[in-house]
């Protein structure tokens, strides 16, 4: 590997700048480098990294100090971040991920292993996440959230949009799911909990949504009292009064408005009532 001997200085960091050929490996410990443009790499080791472009990593990266990615970022291997990271595209990892900082990324987020989050997380986008999840200080997801193992966040967690997680999910601060939640295993929640909605798993034709004050049923929302009347009177929206699905509806129904009081007692505290 030739020298470097061009550098550049951003936020009172010494950078030395490199354009890389395609998937070369970048093998500089305790040396932080600029990349510029958009590049493709193999594997990455060295001190902070500033990526001007989209970054393309086929190999594993190992970061020992912060990192910045303007464009998007796509690692096929591990990523180990030691400092803060801060992507302003999405970010696409393969394989897992650990931050021992905070983390930023400004577009959507997949990781397809596990992800390690040392400090607080923000995700502008949606957020999915193949593996289990740890997050030891808070998290806000502006979009949807999909964890398909376990979650852990061990500060305060924000979701925006729906959520889903398919196994156990402990927060041990505050929570807030803006949109729809479903938990597949147990929930410990230790600190205050607002949820908009519950999904209902009720094998029915239509899908069934609990709010606090309403329940959507396929893709008409009424007042719970409006169904309880709509039921009472057999009335009916594409459905045969006498047929079994519309008995497994209204079954569900009743599901909803018990799921519905249990919605309203897990938002009590939070709400001050």
């Amino acid at each position: 590997m030739k020298e470097f001997k061009e550098t550049r200085t951003i936020y009172g960091i010494e950078y030395t700048v490199i354009t890389p050929k395609p998937n070369e490996d970048l093998i500089f410990p305790n040396t932080s480098i600029y990349l510029e443009g958009n590049i493709i790499t193999g594997s990455i080791e060295c001190g902070n990294i500033f990526v001007e472009g989209d970054q393309i990593v086929e190999g594993y990266q190992i970061v020992e100090g912060d990192q910045r990615v303007e464009g998007n970022q796509r690692v096929e291997g591990y990523q180990r971040v030691e400092g803060d990271q801060i992507v302003e595209g999405d970010q696409i990892v393969e394989g897992y991920q650990i931050v021992e900082g905070d983390q930023i990324v400004e577009g959507d987020q997949i990781v397809k292993g596990n992800q390690i989050v040392e400090g607080n997380q923000r995700v502008e986008g949606n957020q999915r996440v193949e593996g289990n999840q740890r997050v030891e200080g808070d998290q806000i997801v502006k979009g949807n959230q999909i964890v398909k193992g376990n979650q852990i966040v061990k500060g305060d967690q924000i979701v925006k949009g729906n959520q889903r997680v398919k196994g156990n999910q402990i927060v041990k601060g505050d929570q807030i799911v803006k949109g729809n939640q479903r938990v597949k295993g147990n929930q410990i929640v230790k600190g205050d909990q607002i949820v908009k909605g519950i999904k209902i798993n009720s094998y029915c034709k239509w899908a069934i949504v609990v709010y606090s004050k309403t329940i959507k049923i396929g893709c008409v929302e009424k007042k719970t009292k409006e169904w309880e009347e709509f039921f009472k009177n057999k009335e009916s929206i594409e459905t045969d009064p006498e047929s079994k699905d519309y008995k497994k509806i209204e079954s569900a129904f009743k599901m909803a408005v018990a799921a519905q009081r249990h919605l309203k007692l897990m938002n009590k505290k939070a709400l001050g009532k």
